[in-house]
């Protein structure tokens, strides 16, 4: 919560808030719920003055993005699960100049740690703005993917492009398994399961005899961006029905 201490300090410096609303709203944090997030939901301030304020005691330009500011070419630099777990996305992409808003001071240490090969800019957000990013963002993946993983696409279709799909999010694993009423589709990123979509119960016989006809001993091979990637799978059981991990490893994994 350092990051709360600290924009409540500046609060207070700054004259903004009185030290009772402050220590009220200090209480009402948690690791889910963040200063800001207490200061708008109390409507003790408005999101946008919010915003302008932990803008300033970040010492960091602020950004409210609008449909048209949204570069589609951006948003896929960092994956999608990623930014929607983290409150942050790529918004700008000019050269080797990447942008990127962001929704708290969590936010951009979440960001150091994906090591991007660009120089980042990085600007402050509201969350109506990383809605709007993302709602884009989800249209361009449904665009890119829908089609290839219907309901009634063969079992070939749906894990060949779910395999693609989930390296351009720059998974680490793919999970499979059903709750009872669909296919439910996790990704591995950054060391953390993200729920990427649900499929249809019935497709998972296709799928999973698909990926049994490519994996030899356990595992085959695919390429990506003329890169050799491993898949490795791993099979289990569920009471709903069984389920499978498919566990990436190769060169072109190594810089995600």
């Amino acid at each position: 919560m350092q990051g709360d201490e600290m924009f409540a300090q500046f609060l207070l410096d700054a004259g903004v808030l009185p030290r009772s609303v402050v220590s009220h709203a200090l209480t009402r944090t948690d690791d889910e719920k963040t200063l800001s997030d207490v200061l708008v939901e109390e409507g003790i301030l408005s999101e946008e003055d919010t915003t302008h304020a932990l803008a300033k005691a970040l010492s960091m330009p602020v950004v409210f993005l609008g449909h048209d500011d949204i570069d589609s070419e951006a948003l896929f630099t960092i994956p999608e699960a990623y930014s929607r777990t983290h409150g942050l996305v790529a918004y700008k992409k000019e050269f080797q100049r990447l942008f990127v808003a962001v929704t708290t001071s969590a936010s951009i240490e979440k960001l150091e740690t994906l090591n991007l090969p660009y120089q980042v800019h990085v600007h402050l957000t509201d969350k109506q703005s990383l809605k709007r990013a993302l709602l884009r963002y989800q249209r361009e993946l449904a665009e890119r993917h829908a089609r290839q993983m219907s309901a009634d696409a063969p079992g070939e279709v749906v894990v060949d492009s779910l395999l693609l799909h989930a390296l351009a999010q720059g998974a680490r694993a793919i999970h499979l398994a059903p709750n009872g009423t669909a296919l439910e589709v996790r990704y591995r990123i950054g060391g953390r399961l993200h729920s990427a979509m649900h499929l249809p119960q019935h497709v998972s016989t296709g799928m999973f005899n698909r990926v049994a006809q490519l994996a030899k001993r356990g595992r085959f091979a695919i390429e990506h961006q003329g890169n050799r990637v491993m898949v490795r799978v791993a099979q289990g059981a569920t009471m709903h029905g069984d389920t499978m991990t498919l566990h990436f490893s190769g060169v072109s994994l190594e810089a995600l």
